[in-house]
């Protein structure tokens, strides 16, 4: 093992992978059960409905109809506390010489190569639409200038939403990475004006996307995703800041009992909410994700913390969880693609029905996702811990 890998492994928390694939499952098995096709053998539908039913109510419902997939919501909230941390540990790093630059090569190396290697696989998708008619809702438009602000991650600053160039879920990536530019300016606001002038200043620009839009802005042309994204990002960073400073009680099991319990209620107001129709309500659509957020930050902090104290002893199943976690991003970035490339080439077979259609795109994104992980993420991941 390199010295790269051995540091990467000595570096990984079990509690941030966990959540990271609970995150990551429940994006894939929503947008499986969507976008997989429905099965045309009538011996299997018992079967199948029942899967459905399970997964529409305790994957899709619970996750999905507000302005964000909870999941992503997540996401984004644990990608905020791993930035901080290193730096609430240690707020005199900032000040060496090359620490930005090191910090900007690090989030190139980490995100863009696997980044590139997925738009590529939508390209995939694209070429194939004009064949397959169901395969427009990945595609939907395809201009040449979207697919070049999308391999620069602009599309967040241009209104070209409707151009998913075959692997939609990217979009998420590349609103993060302005996150990545913007924290030297977070902590510029942190240290002039504290957390709270930071946190209100997100809050602000999150509710500015509704607002601008029923005024008649595009969207897009407000950066929609950038800025509800950073309120979900500053709470994760409070958490890590938190979480340096020791400020929760190292015993704190009701603590996360509760932020859990917060989190599984939300959860399961939020499939109410998708279930009654009452997303109407544009107050529920937006709060609902924030509320999530805090929930979210809540728990990470308790849990790390108890992680950090040696109380806490993970069952193999959370193992498992971790292990997913720790391909997390692979997941994320080439499972749309590959569901729909498995989908094309099961019916160009001439196959149908459930165990070819919907369990051989499962198949397929768990193995794109290990090789993936193995050959462009793992190696960038370790080229870039190992930058000084």
């Amino acid at each position: 093992m390199s010295e790269g890998a051995r540091s990467l492994r000595r570096a990984r928390s079990i509690c941030l992978d966990e959540l990271r694939g609970f995150a990551a499952l429940a994006v894939l098995l929503g947008h499986w059960i969507a976008w997989s096709q429905l099965p045309l053998d009538t011996a299997v539908t018992p079967l199948v409905n029942r899967l459905r039913f399970f997964l529409d109510y305790v994957v899709v419902r619970p996750f999905t109809g507000g302005y964000f997939n909870l999941a992503v919501v997540l996401f984004v909230v644990l990608s905020g506390f791993c930035i901080h941390l290193p730096l609430a540990r240690d707020p005199a790093r900032q000040e060496r010489v090359g620490f930005w630059k090191t910090y900007v090569y690090r989030r190139t190396l980490r995100i863009l190569p696997l980044y590139w290697v997925a738009c590529l696989l939508g390209l995939a998708v694209v070429s194939l639409a004009g064949a397959y008619a169901w395969l427009n809702p990945f595609v939907l438009t395809f201009q040449w200038w979207a697919l070049l602000a999308k391999l620069a991650c602009l599309d967040s600053f241009f209104p070209v939403g409707e151009a998913l160039l075959g692997n939609g879920p990217l979009d998420t990536v590349s609103a993060e990475m302005w996150l990545y530019a913007a924290y030297p300016v977070i902590l510029f606001i942190h240290r002039h004006g504290g957390w709270m002038t930071v946190f209100l200043l997100a809050s602000l620009l999150y509710v500015a996307t509704p607002i601008l839009t029923v005024l008649g802005v595009h969207p897009r042309f407000v950066s929609g995703r950038v800025f509800a994204f950073l309120v979900y990002w500053v709470i994760g960073a409070f958490a890590a800041e938190l979480f340096a400073k020791g400020m929760v009680p190292v015993r704190s099991n009701r603590l996360w009992w509760g932020a859990l319990t917060l989190c599984i209620v939300l959860l399961a107001v939020n499939a109410l909410l998708n279930t009654n129709g009452y997303y109407a309500n544009k107050i529920w659509y937006y709060l609902i994700p924030l509320l999530f957020a805090l929930a979210s930050g809540l728990l990470l902090l308790t849990w790390m913390t108890s992680e950090a104290s040696g109380t806490y002893k993970p069952y193999r199943v959370e193992l498992g969880l971790a292990w997913f976690g720790e391909r997390s991003y692979s997941l994320y970035a080439v499972h749309s693609p590959v569901i729909a490339l498995t989908l094309v080439a099961v019916q160009a077979v001439g196959l149908h029905g459930f165990p070819a259609e919907y369990l051989s795109s499962l198949i397929a994104v768990a193995c794109v996702t290990l090789l993936m992980y193995a050959y462009v993420e793992k190696p960038s991941h370790e080229k870039a811990q190992r930058l000084k």
